[in-house]
């Protein structure tokens, strides 16, 4: 939409497989609207060439903006956020305190006031106090809340025809369940596996690469289930 209106615009995002579904799904030039955060160096865009940065899980932001592949004169000391602040007019970061996927990235609330408190940035702050991936239902996250310790008010989990909650014996029995769902066309199914502590913010298990001939590297090993974390190339 804001492209739309004759802004330049960006959607920045981290993570691989999404941005690349986001291209897949708009196509054509729109694609060039998505990329990844190291895309946004002032040696590259410039500074404040652009009207509007939205940046997803602004949380997975990393200290520096360099990475292997970076030619050398758009290499620059200064950290990610700023040079993302740098890069648009307005700069608007996607953020959940309470995330965190590798020992690496260091976005928060704090560290954007920071940044853009050094850029002498005008800050407005809006909470969203719901999402529209758990039905817009505000019982179900205070409950999540309160069943990982975040919230110290104890909360049910009220039954209604939307949500199924239910707690299996092994990885298995959940997956077996879950492909019943979906022979039963009763639609899509995900499993997604759980993160260590916070505190070590990392992976369970490896994440490879597919072995010559894309044979998929089954990492994920936990009781009676071994599975790759994804499938890669084209091969199952």
């Amino acid at each position: 939409m804001i492209a739309a209106r004759s802004h330049t615009a960006l959607f920045v995002c981290k993570s691989k497989p999404f941005r690349e579904g986001l291209q897949k799904l708009v196509g054509g030039k729109a694609r060039n609207l998505f990329v990844n955060p190291y895309f946004l160096v002032p040696a590259r865009v410039g500074e404040n060439n652009l009207d509007v940065v939205l940046v997803d899980e602004a949380h997975r932001l990393e200290k520096t903006n360099i990475h292997r592949y970076m030619r050398p004169e758009h290499r620059s000391g200064l950290p990610q956020v700023d040079q993302i602040i740098r890069a648009a007019k307005t700069s608007v970061f996607f953020i959940d305190d309470r995330q965190s996927v590798r020992f690496q990235e260091i976005g928060s609330s704090s560290y954007v006031r920071e940044a853009a408190g050094r850029a002498d940035a005008e800050i407005e702050e809006v909470e969203l106090l719901s999402r529209f991936r758990c039905m817009g239902s505000n019982d179900y996250l205070l409950w999540i809340d309160s069943l990982l310790g975040y919230s110290r008010e104890t909360r049910l989990l009220k039954k209604n025809d939307i949500f199924d909650f239910r707690i299996f014996n092994s990885p298995g029995e959940l997956y077996d369940a879950l492909r019943e769902k979906e022979a039963g066309k009763q639609g899509s199914a995900r499993l997604t596996a759980g993160l260590l502590a916070r505190a070590l913010k990392g992976f369970c298990w490896p994440w490879n690469d597919p072995a010559p001939g894309g044979i998929q590297i089954k990492d994920v090993k936990n009781g009676d289930i071994e599975m790759p974390w994804e499938t890669k190339g084209n091969h199952v």
